[in-house]
């Protein structure tokens, strides 16, 4: 596993290999309590301070969650500490998102670094999400859709042709907005499983925290 693919700063990394696609049109928690054991972990913490960033450890973890995807390979656990992640930043392209590998499993909710115990795992308490508002100004009305979108990505993340050995955690998607008038960008702005992907099957909560949307 080349793990020096992706050392640089989150605020270069981009999404230019990926395809945009996907489905899902509500905010979702996914939560999986049982599992199999992977081939290598590789940690994702946007709170990271110095270290290699090669993803071996808390201390050495990848800033940017595209970087771990690249060099994940199938029976790898990428674990994912609390924070927030998007799939571009402000002013980056719309159809920009996390594209799954298959066989890997994505396992968010630990306290990751700097924490007393990295490795705990609540993901309540310790929230990862991964979401769509790029300018961080969603507004969320009492009734209604919720505002302030139109930058927001088409479709947060992606499964492409996976099988059911992939795999959600612990994970609070959200901030979607799937709103082209065309196809493949209208299509729900949560999770899009696409070209027969088969995810091995989550616990899922709705969230109300912000929701997602898709056209008409």
């Amino acid at each position: 596993m080349n793990r020096d693919v992706c050392t640089m700063p989150k605020a270069e990394v981009t999404n230019n290999t990926c395809a945009s696609r996907w489905i899902c049109g509500t905010a979702w928690v996914l939560v999986l309590v049982a599992g199999a054991a992977s081939a290598d972990v590789i940690y994702v913490d946007d709170s990271t301070a110095g270290g290699a960033h090669d993803g071996t450890s808390w201390v050495d973890a990848f800033t940017d969650l595209h970087c771990a995807l690249a060099i994940a390979q199938a029976g790898d656990e990428i674990r994912i500490a609390q924070g927030v992640y998007k799939p571009t930043g402000p002013g980056g392209p719309r159809d920009a998102s996390f594209h799954l590998v298959n066989g890997v499993t994505l396992q968010g909710g630990y306290a990751g670094f700097g924490a007393d115990d990295p490795d705990a795992l609540d993901w309540e308490k310790f929230a990862t999400i991964l979401g769509g508002d790029l300018n961080g100004d969603d507004v969320i009305p009492m009734h209604g859709q919720f505002l302030n979108n139109g930058e927001n990505i088409y479709s947060v993340v992606i499964a492409d042709g996976v099988g059911p050995e992939t795999s959600l955690r612990g994970l609070i998607v959200k901030g979607g907005n799937a709103s082209a008038s065309d196809p493949p960008n209208r299509a729900g702005g949560g999770l899009r499983c696409i070209n027969g992907a088969s995810l091995h099957s989550p616990t899922a909560r709705s969230s109300t925290t912000s929701p997602t949307t898709a056209a008409a």
